[in-house]
């Protein structure tokens, strides 16, 4: 090394010695896997010899002198760290202790259990958090009567023979769990029924026999219809239908039972006939279903005897019992009751009448049924009651068939005679008249030599013919007439009323009315169901017109049979005018109390003399204001402060009656006052004063009070713009905090709510 200054050479040297150091573990794996609770010895080597090994966690280990040699016993999977140093040099090697374990309890329950041959048992342990043994496995033994895969943890099973379970858990390096269950199997009892399957007659008894196993018991037989017994070993059976038995019993904790079968055989066949009520003279036959059967019949009527055919027929001449008895290996005995209708029919005998005379014809009978009369001669239906009325025009007969509700018919004949004639009396089908209008009160022909009489009630002067065999009246009230007609033996008397309607019809309205306006006309009719029908096309007894001009309106008014009545009135059309008011000052929004001028007005213009006025103010109710001019003062005042307006009403009155209405309203500014809660009386014209502070509406101040804090009143005032300058006596008021009492009322002289409050003095 040298330099310009410094011609010699200067020499220097350094020496470097290499460090040697080594660290090893035995066993030298970086993973050793341990089962939970077991401890592994490690051996750490270091060259050169004779230096401290360190290690880390300290957790589950115990070290040996200078960590040459640890035992690890760790609680879970821990990473290792041995380290050693020399003269700064560093070693470190890292072991890995991966941690196996088996769950705490695999017990298997039931451990020790018995079961009925066929029964299921599910084999099972406590549950464990699989996601902390993702690596156990499982292992039954043996595979028979196994119902569920021998791997899994739990099994199912379903053995036929006593069995022990063996399941075997492994997990990694931990030894392996074995858990037992033993499955004890109850053999099944035997257990049979004497006669398992028979056929028996309806009605008939079978005795059944139960043998079983010793040590079956709670016998039970189902259903128990039919049984003598349902809990015994020998019931006798009656059953109603074929019939099925179950019989149960428990034989040491399992079920034991069988079937037994009783069929019913068919008896032989039959049908009695389903009409048991027969008309007289018919014929039954009292069987319609048999086969090859023996039938036997007999009858508590006389003359039947003993007949063998399996549908015998026979003409019953009164109510009886027939009794069958059926053979085909069963005996079936039955019985059926046949009932005999006779009838009874008798009509009315024949008769004679005048010719356009009518004759009533009846018939009595015993049963219930319906009838049937027809004409003889035209062989028409002549009626379908028990008793009718007939008109013939000559000599006929009428035969009844009557019909019961059996069925059974019966007949019957009656002769209807003529002998003269009467003269015939047609009466109007239109009996209603109005008034002025007649009727005829015979339509019929005249008959030669006939006489005729005529009567009214109550009198009627229009009846002025009375003998005329077709008289035309014109009564003025409802009228009853009589009439009698002869000729020879034959008469005729009849009786018409005839309603004559009686109407009157009155119509209102007012003589005049004013343009645009409505008018209201009203008619009133008496009459029975009375209509009323306008010239405008309204239908209604009242109506509202508005006229352009003097108008005549038509009402016609109907009534009874179409009667009518007309009447007319004319509405005087007379010019109108139109209404507003108007304010001064000219706005729609007022303080409560700001004096107002109100002033109609009238178009077109025109002289008013003759004209009333009358004007209202509107809050929450009407009231009138005094005076009828033209004009007035107001001052607006209302407590409601919820709408916050008042309205006010102008009613006018033209000379010629036409009165018009209008109204204007104003939104109402309520008064908001303010009270400052401090003020610095300093002459620097700024909060240099008490006041009340108005930032909306009228209001001015009734008394104003100020206290000291010993309450001695120090200022007070009745000025409507009372103000306190902080002075007591002319000298400044000190720094304090004052009470105030102020006493306000709105624009509308209305007191309000007194207001107090705290006000600090500051200077």
């Amino acid at each position: 090394m040298s330099n310009s200054t410094c011609p010699l050479i200067t020499l220097d040297s350094v020496v470097i010695t290499p460090v040697s150091l080594a660290l090893q573990l035995t066993p030298a794996q970086d993973t050793i896997r341990l089962c939970a609770g077991a401890s592994q010895t490690i051996q750490a080597t270091v060259i050169p010899a004779g230096q401290p090994v360190s290690w880390s966690p300290a957790a589950g280990l115990q070290v040996g002198p200078g960590g040459t040699s640890v035992v690890a016993t760790p609680t879970g999977s821990t990473l290792y760290t041995a380290t050693v140093s020399l003269d700064g040099c560093t070693r470190t090697r890292r072991v890995y202790l991966a941690l196996d374990s088996l769950p705490d309890n695999l017990d298997i329950q039931p451990a020790d259990t018995m079961i009925c041959q066929g029964a299921k048992v599910v084999l099972s342990a406590p549950l464990f958090e699989p996601m902390e043994y993702p690596d156990i496995t499982f292992k039954w033994t043996p595979l028979s009567g196994t119902l569920s895969p021998d791997s899994l943890y739990n099994l199912v099973v379903q053995p036929m023979q006593t069995t022990i379970y063996r399941r075997i858990t492994r997990n990694g390096v931990c030894p392996p769990d074995t858990a037992y269950a033993t499955v004890k199997v109850i053999p099944p009892a035997k257990m049979e029924v004497f006669p398992a399957d028979t056929s028996i007659c309806p009605g008939a008894t079978v005795h059944f026999t139960l043998q079983y196993t010793d040590g079956v018991k709670d016998i039970k037989w189902e259903p128990a219809t039919g049984l003598s017994c349902s809990d015994c070993d020998d019931p006798f059976a009656t059953p109603g239908t074929s019939q099925t038995y179950t019989i149960s019993g428990d034989f040491e904790g399992c079920p034991v039972g069988t079937q037994a079968r009783v069929t019913l055989k068919p008896l032989a066949p039959l049908q009695f006939p389903t009409k048991r009520l027969i008309c007289e003279g018919e014929s039954v036959t009292l069987n319609t279903l048999f086969d090859g059967s023996t039938y036997t019949w007999t009858s508590t009527h006389p003359g039947f005897g003993t007949k063998t055919l399996p549908n015998p027929s026979f003409v019953p001449t009164q109510k009886a019992t027939y009794y069958v008895t059926a053979d085909n290996g069963c005996i079936r005995m039955e019985s059926v009751e046949i009932d005999l209708e006779k009838i009874s029919l008798t009509v009315d005998g024949d008769t004679t009448i005048c010719k356009n005379f009518s004759a009533p014809l009846s018939a009595s009978v015993n049963v219930p049924g319906s009838f049937q009369w027809r004409n003889d001669l035209t062989g028409q239906t002549a009626g379908a009651s028990q008793s009718i009325t007939v008109a013939p025009d000559q000599t006929t007969g009428y035969t009844l068939l009557f019909t019961s509700n059996n069925g059974c018919t019966a007949t019957g004949t009656v002769t209807v005679t003529i002998d003269g004639e009467a003269p015939t009396i047609v009466f109007p089908n239109d009996v209603q008249i109005c008034p002025g209008e007649s009727i005829t009160l015979n339509t019929a022909p005249a008959l030669a030599l006939a006489d005729y009489t005529w009567t009214a009630n109550p009198p009627d002067p229009t009846l002025t013919d009375p003998k005329k065999w077709a008289p035309a009246v014109s009564p003025a009230v409802n009228t009853v007439y009589s009439v009698t007609a002869t000729l020879g033996k034959c008469t005729t008397a009849r009786q018409i009323s005839v309603t004559a309607h009686q109407g009157t019809l009155t119509v209102t309205s007012p003589d005049q009315v004013c343009d645009s306006t409505f008018a209201k006309l009203t008619a009133q009719g008496t009459g029975l169901n009375g209509a009323y029908l306008w010239s405008t096309g309204s239908k209604s007894p009242e109506i509202m017109v508005m006229p352009a001009a003097t108008t005549t309106y038509t009402v016609t008014f109907t009534y009874g049979d179409f009667c009518e009545l007309d009447e007319s009135v004319t509405v005087d059309w007379v010019p109108n005018f139109s209404l507003g008011i108007q304010s001064v000052p000219l706005k729609d929004t007022v303080n409560v109390g700001e004096p107002l001028t109100l002033t109609a007005v009238i178009n077109p213009p025109q002289n008013l003399n003759g004209f009333t006025f009358m004007w209202q103010v509107i809050t929450v109710d009407t009231k009138d204001i005094p005076g009828n001019t033209e004009s007035i003062d107001v001052i607006p005042s209302t407590n409601d402060t919820a709408s916050g307006e008042i309205r006010y009403r102008l009613t006018v009155t033209s000379p010629n009656g036409c009165v018009q209405v209008v109204e204007k309203k104003f939104s109402l500014i309520f008064p908001i006052v303010r009270f400052p809660n401090a003020f610095t009386p300093n002459g620097d014209d700024s909060n240099d004063e008490f006041k009340m502070i108005v930032p909306q509406g009228v209001a001015y101040i009734s008394q104003m009070q100020i206290f000291n804090r010993w309450g001695q009143r120090i200022f007070e005032s009745k000025e409507p713009d009372a103000t306190w300058d902080g002075t007591v006596d002319g000298k400044e008021a000190p720094v304090d905090v004052y009470v105030y009492f102020v006493w306000w009322r709105r624009g509308d002289d209305a007191l309000q709510v007194q207001a107090t409050g705290e006000v600090t003095l500051l200077r």
